[in-house]
This record gives C-alpha cells, structure tokens and sequence, in this order.
C-alpha cells in the first residue's frame, strides 16, 4: 500500500468513526476500495472527452466503473436506511 493509499485509509476510517454508528461503518466500510475502483478510468475518461468521443463509448474498465457507482449508491441507500432505522428506535 502507498503512502497516499495509507492516508486515503486513514482518514476515510477516522471520518467515518466520527460520522458513523457501528452499523453504518459495517455498510459503507468498502467504501475507500469502491473510490479507488471509481478513480481508476478517469484518465479514459478524460481522454474519450478531450476527443469529443460520446460518452457511451467502449473502453477497457467501462463497466466497471459504472457497476461502482452503483455500488456506492447502494452502500449509501443502505447507511441512510439504517441511521433512518436507528434515529426512529431512538425517537420511539
């Protein structure tokens, strides 16, 4: 792991210790690798853009960048659903 690596580790967990209940960090703990996967075809990107290419245009880890998103929509769904859960027992 880089130092850069490190530090994304170690904020993302110091963060999301300060944010997050036990549960929720359990849900978007894949976070920092869903980031990484989703940072991963920007210099495609950038590329197929800075030709003018439209943006359903094939490259090598097309689909996995958008199996990401959806992923982390997902993830975020699920950590909304639970704080949702958790403020209503508290309010109950």
């Amino acid at each position: 792991m880089s130092g850069a690596d490190a530090m994304i580790h170690a904020t993302f967990e110091m963060v999301s210790t300060t944010l997050f209940s036990r549960e929720e960090r359990d849900i978007i703990s894949k976070f920092p690798v869903y980031l990484e996967e989703y940072l991963e075809p920007i210099p495609w990107i950038v590329g197929t853009a800075t030709l003018g290419l439209p943006k359903w245009f094939p490259y090598p880890v097309r689909n996995q960048f958008l199996q990401c998103i959806f992923k982390m929509r997902k993830a975020i769904e699920a950590a909304l659903a639970c704080r949702r859960e958790i403020t209503l027992s508290i309010a109950i």
